[in-house]
Parts: structure tokens; sequence; C-alpha cells
């Protein structure tokens, strides 16, 4: 079950189901499901103990018709005895080809130690024929997806239960199996961000658990924010799943730093589990061990290393990212601006602005917030951040701001950020549809 959080949003197919037991496992995980097996009584028990919620198929793996790039996962646990020798390459080959890039693929065999390898478990696909069991070496799994990256490898005695060959009396014959579990590599160009096509996500807005009712209303926002460090637990990932039924969601990293460097894994499970078009990294440091996000020094030294730690993460992340100015640097006054513009052009990334933020910062520091944009270029902002609360003495001065990028940047996500104690959030919603529609 503990790769479960790792099988990235999309179809899933389980072939030779038997029972159903994995199968209805991810199907209650919130994963799409179609079943797959030859034994009709297996399948029709399986059906009646986990019910319509999974697409159960009587068929033949190779008869059954797989598209390319189709699946988020295709588990095969224990299929191949059951397949002749001269078929198993391109059995592989169409299940390789069938994942999607970022899926997985999880497949289990028996070695030629087991028992049943001294038998004929094989068929022809019309099941007339009897041939040898089909062996599955894990040195021949290796080699069959070396490009691929792989998460788990075993090959031994598995036993059921407890694992113990002998119970009591009672000697337990176990199976001698190979089992790999590899990741599709994903290698999608990365495209200059000028040559980007941008999916719009609308107007949204942070999100609190206790909002959740009102994401099913005609007045909510079109996606939610979601803080990345309060979901990199994958226990988190069930309520993740139940989320995206209701409205797209937008990852929001507090900045940057070792504690960065240390989610990219998280990161990257997140980001193919949500197929979010883009994610936010503000212009901080974020610390652990505080939970804090800490100015960064203006030193041309922390610079160059912010500048290296974007670069590795836009080589080692396929989905773009936008910067964007936080409170922590907002302390540099109108140098922030031409640092995060510079930022922007060596790593090629987008730009995100919390307003908010900024007419803040600017009233207290006494820069002007105009002055302040004039360094950025327009082309590069995607996303804007605007407060909630009509009472804010910024509030007027943000959303005036607002309008003015809107007519001269491409955006396309905009956040109305406000507190968990504040639900009236239609009016706010409803203006900034009004303008991103007249913007687009």
């Amino acid at each position: 079950m503990g790769l479960l959080p790792w099988i990235p949003a999309g179809p899933v197919v389980d072939i030779g189901c038997g029972q159903g037991h994995f199968s209805a496992a991810m199907a209650a995980y919130g994963l799409p499901v179609t079943a797959l097996d030859v034994d009709a009584s297996a399948l029709s028990a399986a059906r009646k103990s986990y019910g319509g919620q999974i697409d159960w198929l009587h068929e033949d793996i190779r008869a059954h018709r797989l598209n390319r790039e189709s699946q988020a996962a295709i588990v095969c646990l224990n299929v191949f005895p059951y397949i002749p020798h001269g078929e198993r390459a391109r059995l592989i080959g169409r299940l390789k080809a069938a994942v999607k890039p970022g899926g997985l693929l999880i497949l289990t065999g028996y070695t030629l130690l087991d028992p049943s390898a001294q038998l004929r478990l094989a068929t022809s696909i019309n099941r007339l024929d009897q041939r040898p069991t089909g062996v599955l070496a894990l040195g021949e799994l290796h080699e069959r997806l070396r490009e691929w990256q792989v998460l788990f490898a075993f090959e031994g005695w598995a036993f059921e239960g407890s694992g113990q060959e002998e119970r009591g009396s009672e000697v337990v014959e176990g199976r001698h199996i190979s089992q790999i579990v590899a990741r599709k590599p994903d290698l999608a160009k990365k495209e200059p961000f000028s040559a980007r096509p941008f999916s719009t996500l609308g107007v949204g807005s942070a999100w609190h658990r206790s909002w959740s009712p009102q994401l099913n209303t005609a007045q909510g926002p079109q996606y939610v924010e979601l803080q990345l460090e309060d979901w990199l637990d994958p226990a988190e990932d069930r309520a993740l799943l139940q989320l995206l039924k209701a409205t797209p969601v937008l990852f929001r990293a507090r900045g940057v730093g070792t504690a960065l460097n240390s989610a990219l894994p998280d990161l990257l499970r997140l980001l193919a589990r949500t197929q979010s078009p883009f994610w936010v990294v503000s212009l901080g440091l974020w610390s652990l061990q505080s939970g804090l996000t800490l100015p960064l020094p203006p030193s041309p030294r922390v610079w160059d290393a912010v500048l290296a730690q974007l670069l590795q993460i836009r080589a080692q992340v396929s989905c773009p990212f936008l910067l964007e100015n936080s409170v922590a640097s907002l302390s540099l006054g109108l140098a922030e601006s031409e640092l995060l513009n510079r930022l922007a052009e060596n790593c090629d990334c987008g730009l995100s602005l919390d307003l908010n933020q900024l007419c803040q910062f600017g009233a207290l520091q006494g820069f002007e917030p105009l002055e302040w944009l004039r360094a950025l270029a327009p082309e590069r902002i995607m996303a804007l951040r605007l407060p909630a609360d009509t009472g804010s003495p910024v509030y007027a001065e943000a959303w005036r701001m607002a309008r003015q990028v809107l007519r001269q940047s491409p955006i396309q996500a905009l956040s109305v950020v406000a507190a968990p104690d504040q639900w009236a959030l239609a009016a706010q919603l409803d203006q900034g549809q009004q303008w991103l529609m007249e913007a687009h």
C-alpha cells in the first residue's frame, strides 16, 4: 500500500487481478481502476465482493487494447507464468508503451527456482495449448527496463502471511519470484518560457480544510492554493485525491534552501498527482527548523547559490515554476524586483506577484510599488495574489495594481488570499473572474 501515493494522476490497470484485493485497495484510495482476469469465477467473486466502482473485464491481456501512454500505472502480478516464453518480450513492450511518462510499471513473475517452472502453466491465447511455464529473472527485468528509474527490485523466496516456511507442523510452499517497480522517464522537452503553452487556472484562493464544503458551490474558487510543506507526508495523499475531485490545485513552496532540496522527490510526486500547469516558489530561505521563511542576505555569493539551486530544480522538475516576491525578501526594497527579474531570466521561469505584501512593504519602507514593478519583464508575470479583506489599508491599491498588470501580462492564475475565518469571498472572486476574462 505504500506504493499508492507514488502513482500519478490517471487510470490504472490491474492485470491478473484474481480476487480483486489490490484492485479494490487502489480504487478505495481514489484511483480509477480497470481490472482484468481470464478466470471468470475469480472475477465474479471480485465483482461480488467489491462492487461496481471498478471496471471488471473478463479478458486476456494479450487481447486487451492498451492505448499508448494512457495509464498512470500498470500492475501485473504473477501473470507471466501463464504467458509462453516467446510472447513475453512483446507483452512487456506493450506494457511499457502503455505507461505514460512518470507512470509506474509493477511486474512480478516466477523464476527458474520456483517449483512450477518445471510445469506447463502457460497457454496459447486461445487457451487450448499448454506450454512450459513462463519464467522471469530479475536480470531480464532490469535489462528490459534499463532506461527506467527502478524504485524497488527483489528476487527470492516469498511466502504469504508471516513469511515463515513452517507454521506449526505445516510446511508452507513459497514462491521464488522476481519483482520490479519502475518509473517511466519523463522525456518531455523543456521549451523556452516564451514558447510554452500555459493553461489558465482562473481565480482561486488559499485552501483551508474548513472550506471544503464551499468548493462545490457556483461561487467557489476555480482552483485552490496548497502549501507544499503541508502535503509532503504520503499519508495526506488520500485527502489530496478527494480535494482534486472538486477543484484543481496550485502548490506553493515557502522558499529555497536545503529544505526544498529534500522535498524534491515529494514535490515530483505531488505535481504528477495534481497535473498543475505550474507551481510557485517564494524568494526567501525556508527554514525547516524554525518553520519560517527567512530573508536572503543581499550578497552576490548568496544569489549565486540561489540561482544554482533554481537551475538544478528546473533540470529535475519538468513542471515550470514561478518565482514570487516574499515577506522575507521585500526588505530589499526596490532591489528585490531587479533580483527577481534577473533570476527569472537566468532560470527561464515565470513570475508570481503577491501584490498584498508588495503594497504593505512599500508603505512601510517608503518605496513606490509601481516603480518596483517597472524592473520586471511583464511577459513573465503569470500569477497574482490579492487581499480579500476590504478593510485592509492596501486593499484598494493592490486591486488597482492588479488591473494594470492584467492589461500588460499573460496572467493565468489570480488568487484571492483570505484568512480561515473569512468566508465571504464571492464578490472578490467574481471581480477577479471578470477582469481575467476581459484580459484574455
